[in-house]
């Protein structure tokens, strides 16, 4: 069972390259900056960069070819992202995400139980696409990117490993790590309020889904976002 439960997190394809516009991002910024300080709706022009932190919901699959269900467990994330207004609606940037919580493997035969830990790292990059052009407005966003999970395999054997520390040397047994990387995309739909002429609030809710090989159904992954930004 827990052979299968690893082709969990073996990708169909590592293809899908991710958008650079992060890279060029800071040189885009214009003189529409000075133009339009006094108005806190201004975005053309802009760059914009955010912090804040999501609530992502669980999911559940099962494994082709084996009695095995997967759920994942909800959980807390990080998020850390930017981008460019090309103009007062449309926005194009990329978002970097980091979570850390458990799924669990149920076999359906005898009810025997492997729960695991997981860390996920997501980059993504898209669109969004601001209905109204004044400060409070709703925005649909979708995109792109890659995920990589991380987890420990207990079917290798753990290993004794010392690390430093601050008060010396911490040494305990470890399992080796299975890792590996998926393409992702996602869709979703917010609402943002420039709410002085540099900062701004969102709310957002995106749906992400994950091209996993060996499973039933695609996962996914529902998370609603709460950030605040910095408009420059």
């Amino acid at each position: 069972m827990i052979n299968q439960i690893r082709t969990l997190i073996r990708p169909r394809t590592l293809g899908a390259l991710l958008i650079t516009a992060l890279a060029v991002l800071p040189s885009m910024v214009t003189a529409q900056v000075a133009a339009r300080k006094g108005n806190s709706a201004a975005r053309w022009g802009l760059t914009e960069f955010y912090i804040g932190g999501s609530y992502i919901g669980g999911g559940e699959t099962s494994l082709e070819g084996a009695p095995v269900d997967i759920k994942f467990d909800d959980d807390w994330g990080f998020n850390l992202g930017g981008g460019y207004h090309l103009n007062d609606n449309l926005f194009i940037g990329g978002e970097f995400l980091f979570a850390d919580s458990r799924f669990t493997g149920t076999s359906t035969e005898d009810d025997s139980v492997l729960s695991q830990k997981m860390r996920q790292w997501g980059l993504t990059a898209g669109l969004e696409y601001n209905l109204l052009t004044g400060p409070l407005t709703p925005y649909i966003s979708a995109g792109l990117g890659l995920t990589y999970l991380e987890t420990d395999d207990p079917t290798s054997d753990p290993e004794y490993i010392c690390r430093p520390g601050y008060w010396g040397w911490w040494c305990s047994w470890y399992y080796p790590v299975y890792s590996d990387w998926f393409f992702t995309y996602y869709a979703g739909a917010g609402l943002r309020w420039d709410y002085n002429n540099h900062s701004v609030l969102r709310l957002s809710y995106k749906s992400s889904w994950m091209s996993v090989s060996g499973v039933t159904s695609t996962p996914r992954q529902d998370m609603v976002s709460l950030t605040w930004g910095g408009k420059f």
